[in-house]
């Protein structure tokens, strides 16, 4: 069986104008407002790799800005409906404060107290005499799909996403998905089984092995 990075996916590239408001606050460049929140320039200074290109640049803060206006919306929503009771989250807080403390004292308790050091040698002698244990009995990938309605793929731009850096792609992916996808999964920390793939979009193939060895793009 196989493991694999595959995209299942018709793509596109939404870059959403951000709101910019003329205003200034301790002589700051404001990015965007919500009601009486600002977005400040500098709160995005590290926001940019070194090196990052204008045009990747504009996209890579185009996206933040645009999720920064969603979120604080949506928050301020939540508050108008939410009660006051409901907004209280002094109990939540207290009792996850307490389990980090705990956690955190469990985990410095193991370490002084057990021997948890495993050489290279052993763990590879554990591996060699119990390989029945760690063979796959399906193929699993690492997927990235996306759904969308026909005329939705051919206003976008599909190619645009695939020129750029990973971390940039996922972001845009993420604002498309939100405004135009029936159906979308983006994460690619976690391995899928391919006959469970299968059940959530029309993948046809004879051969899964082969399938994966020659595909990693599948449109």
């Amino acid at each position: 069986m196989s493991k694999k990075l595959i995209l299942f996916a018709v793509f596109g590239l939404i870059l959403l104008n951000a709101c910019t408001y003329p205003l200034f606050k301790k002589e700051e460049t404001v990015l965007a407002r919500v009601g009486d929140e600002y977005l400040y320039e500098e709160e995005l200074k590290d926001l940019i790799p070194e090196g990052t290109s204008p045009k990747d640049s504009i996209i890579l803060v185009r996206n933040f800005v645009n999720n920064w206006v969603k979120t604080t919306l949506m928050v301020h929503q939540a508050e108008k409906n939410l009660t006051g009771r409901q907004l209280n989250f002094d109990q939540q807080l207290r009792d996850y404060k307490n389990s980090l403390i705990t956690f955190k004292y469990e985990s410095e308790w193991i370490k002084q107290n057990l021997d948890t050091v495993v050489s290279e040698e052993e763990i590879e002698t554990y591996y060699k005499d119990h390989l029945s244990n760690f063979e796959l009995k399906e193929n699993i990938v690492k997927v990235l799909y996306v759904v969308l309605d026909k005329d939705a793929e051919q206003d976008l731009n599909i190619n645009a996403v695939f020129n750029l850096p990973d971390s940039l792609m996922l972001d845009s992916l993420e604002v498309l998905c939100e405004q135009y996808a029936n159906l979308y999964y983006l994460d690619t920390s976690n391995w899928v089984r391919f006959s469970k793939l299968q059940k959530r979009i029309p993948v046809e193939t004879y051969n899964q092995e082969l399938f994966l060895k020659e595909n990693k793009f599948v449109r």
